[in-house]
């Protein structure tokens, strides 16, 4: 993806999340606790994608200690 399309990408979300903000706040607010939630589990997937997984803690940690 080229800089241009990105900045477009990231100013149209901006707009647009301006607007629902602005306009479905009681719809937002009402939600909030579904977003949040599905933010929370997006954030825990593409956190554990770095290391592998639940798998092999504890040989990691008994890696770092020897």
């Amino acid at each position: 993806m080229s800089k241009q399309t990105i900045i477009i990408l990231v100013i149209s979300l901006l707009i647009i999340g301006i607007y629902l903000l602005v306009e479905h706040k009681v719809h937002v607010f009402g939600n909030l606790q579904y977003i949040l939630f599905g933010i929370f589990i997006l954030a825990h997937l593409f956190m554990h994608a770095g290391h592998g997984g639940h798998s092999n803690h504890e040989t990691k940690q008994k890696e770092k200690h020897l």
